[in-house]
This record gives C-alpha cells, structure tokens and sequence, in this order.
C-alpha cells in the first residue's frame, strides 16, 4: 500500500505518549495504531494504514451514472453544480447554481422534475448552494439570504432567513441538523493588514445556529486562510497566498463536525454540544517545501487570469511571485469529506497547481488521492479517484462529483465505490 502523499510516516512507538499529559488508557495494537485518553479526548494515532490489498478500497472507473450527457434526457443545462444529493433508488438531486433550481433526475438521468424558481421572494432562490434531505422526507436548500424547505412535489414547507452577508467579513453555511432546525454557520471577520507583505489569518468560528430563534451555540475556532496583504487602488488588501495554509471542515447530520488544515493530516472531531472528542492523525511529519518550481506557478496564474477575461482586476489581486512568503513545508490536503456512514475522506494536495489548489477554476486532468479514515479515527489508506473529477458528495457506495467533457460542458457523475470484506475497527 502506498505512503500517504507528501508525508514522512515514521513508525508509530510507545515513548510517543508522552507528549501529551495527563494520558490514561493507552491502547496499542499490532497494526500500528496507538488509542489514549487526554483529558476526556481521545487520541489515535495511526503508524500504517489498515487496508491491506484485498481489503482497500477502490472506485470504478466508469460512472453508473452521467447526467448532462447527451446520451441522456437531460433537458436543462448544467451550469454551477454547487451540489448534489442522492436520492432512494439512485435517484439524483442536482444544486444548479447557475439557473437557481433543483434539477431532480431519474436513475437513468432523465429530468424528472424541477423545483424552485429563482427570485427574491420567500419560496424563490436566489441562489443554490447546497441542499439536504430532511428526516422528515423535506429538502432543504441553502440560499444566499435563506433556507428554503420544500417536500418532494415542489411545495414549499418552509421559509428561515439566514443571511451570508456580514460586509467584509465572511459567514458561510456549512451544514444541518437531521431534522433541519439548526444550521452550521461558519463566521470569520474581516482580515486586517497593517503593512504589505503582512501574513495574517483571522479566526473562523463554527457554531450551531437555530433558524427560528437565531440562537447560536459555539462548536469551535480555529485559524483561518492565511493571507497576505497587496496594494490595490491604493489601499492595502488581503487575498490568499500560493501554499498558504487553509483550514477544512465538514459536518454531518448526525450533528459531528470534523475539522482539519492543509497542513496536516489530523482531524479534529466535535460532538453536537461542540464537545473536542477525538484527535486523529497519522504519525509522520510534513515534508519541507523544496524550491516551488515557478514555471508551474506561473502557468497557473495566466490560465487563471485568462478564465475570466471581463475581470479587470484579477490579474492585480492575485498575488505575483515574490509577492508572498513560500512556506516551509508542503501542503498535505486540500479538502475534506465525512460522508454518511462516520468515514472522512482527506483530499491530497495536488501538486500540479502551483500553489492554486481549490480554487472553482481548478480541473485537475491527472487522478489524484484522498486518504480515508474509519469512523473510529483510524487511517485506512488512500482511494485513487478518477481523472478530472471534482468530488461533491459521498454517499453510501456512491461518489458524486462533477466533471467538464471534451466541449467544457459540465457534467455530474456518480461512481461506484468496492468496499471489499469488511472494515477493520
């Protein structure tokens, strides 16, 4: 099985538990995972993964499903899939950023029914960026200004406010509970540079917040993008760096929230009371940052600046070599996943991006790998996902992303995932 990309694995030992006081309960077993307790968390450290050939799991390469294909009745253009949802009998539920609608297609990738309408008003969208199933069978949909809830023919069943705007700062939603009453918001201030070339990175917090009574309640914070200042029109302006480190979050359900950084390869995992409950991590070290090569970064950059030939300032916001620190060693990740059974998927930084990696602009052409953690925090090993695919959604066997064909028409594609024999825990 291969080593995790871009990390050092040193072989897990048990002096290794001295790092952290005040430990009890130290388990260690012969696959190299180390289990402690630290005051109430519990940490676990993994020295190798636990797949071995005929247990690791893999994806098809071809899709069961392609919608926006023209093989298929897909009548409505895709344009800004901002996410998908699986529904019973492979069912797909399609978050169409670019005309404000729900696209509900058939198993077979037919357009079975459209739900919403863009608008300003309270049963309208003006935009969809994500959508979830309720567990009473509603959908529920994350607009700008609000979240819209609508049962299965298109009615609307409810209407909440919860606006993203903050002025300069940023709040974003990022989840919700399993009846759909509380929302994750995400909420970061304003970065504030003070000189240029000044690297920053303002502290996002998580909380659960109530769509009825606005009632918030802290899950965690933590360090957000660094971003370096740069003169624009006169003024001094943060924008996010090449390599810089980011943070990643993902929340289920179930109401746990994982985070983690493109740093390294530790998750974090909060309970719905906000409770830090397990620390997991594999046992290595970051690799230092060798001489970037600049010709890769510079290419990224025009292709950049060429994909939006109406922005007059992209080309002057966007940092230029030597107009930020390189840091010392390698990003690791560059996404993160729980999908719907407690596993997390970590992607791998991908190299060929020249410090860009994530941005929407961002196709990768080659296949790239996303390292795999059971629901009790043990590392599994890494899944290979196939080329050009922009992971969405991982729902039970199934990995939904969306993917641009040889036309630049974007399409969504739902993989099958093997799990062979059963996962070791």
């Amino acid at each position: 099985m291969a080593a995790i990309s871009r990390i050092s694995i040193v072989r897990c030992l048990p002096f290794l538990t001295v790092l952290v006081g005040c430990e009890s309960k130290v388990e260690a077993d012969r696959r190299g995972v180390t289990v402690r307790d630290s005051l109430g968390i519990e940490i676990v450290e993994s020295g190798a993964p636990l797949w071995v050939e005929a247990t690791a799991w893999t994806i098809d390469p071809e899709p069961v499903l392609i919608i926006g294909d023209m093989e298929f009745d897909s009548t409505r253009a895709l344009f800004q899939v901002n996410d998908v949802l699986l529904m019973d009998g492979d069912e797909v539920i399609v978050a169409n950023g670019g005309t404000a609608e729900l696209l509900w297609f058939d198993r077979g990738g037919n357009l079975k029914k459209v739900i919403g309408k863009p608008g300003r008003g309270p049963d309208e969208l003006r935009v969809v960026r994500s959508v979830w199933r309720c567990e009473n069978g509603a959908i529920a949909v994350n607009d700008i200004e609000k979240i819209v809830q609508f049962d299965t023919a298109g009615r609307t069943l409810a209407s909440n406010r919860a606006d993203q705007r903050i002025g300069d700062g940023a709040r974003n939603i990022s989840g919700i509970d399993h009846d759909c009453s509380r929302i994750v918001v995400a909420i970061r201030p304003a970065p504030r540079q003070t000189s240029v070339s000044d690297v920053v990175a303002p502290t996002w917090s998580l909380a659960w917040e109530d769509l009825v009574t606005g009632k918030r309640d802290t899950i965690a914070r933590f360090p957000g993008g660094e971003v370096v200042g740069l003169i624009y029109q006169g003024r001094i302006r943060p924008q996010p760096f090449p390599w810089g480190n980011r943070p990643y979050w993902s929340t289920t359900q179930e109401g746990f929230t994982y985070v983690a950084s493109s740093a390294t390869y530790e998750t974090r995992r909060y309970g719905p009371s906000g409770d830090l409950q397990r620390i997991s991590r594999v046992n290595g070290r970051a690799l230092p940052h060798n001489r970037p090569d600049r010709n890769v970064f510079e290419e990224r950059r025009r292709l950049m600046v060429e994909a939006y030939p109406k922005s007059r300032t992209l080309d002057d916001i966007l940092p230029k070599w030597g107009e930020f620190p390189v840091p010392e060693v390698e990003p690791v990740a560059s996404q993160l996943i729980a999908d719907d059974a407690g596993n997390v998927w970590i992607r791998s930084y991908p190299r060929s991006t020249g410090g860009y990696a994530g941005f929407e602009w961002d196709r990768l052409v080659e296949p790239e790998s996303w390292t795999v953690f059971d629901p009790s925090g043990r590392w599994l090993g890494l899944v290979m996902i196939p080329s050009g695919v922009e992971v969405i959604r991982i729902q039970g066997d199934r990995l939904i992303g969306t993917q641009k064909d040889e036309l630049d028409v974007e399409q969504v594609r739902v993989f099958r995932i093997r799990k062979p024999g059963a996962v070791l825990s």
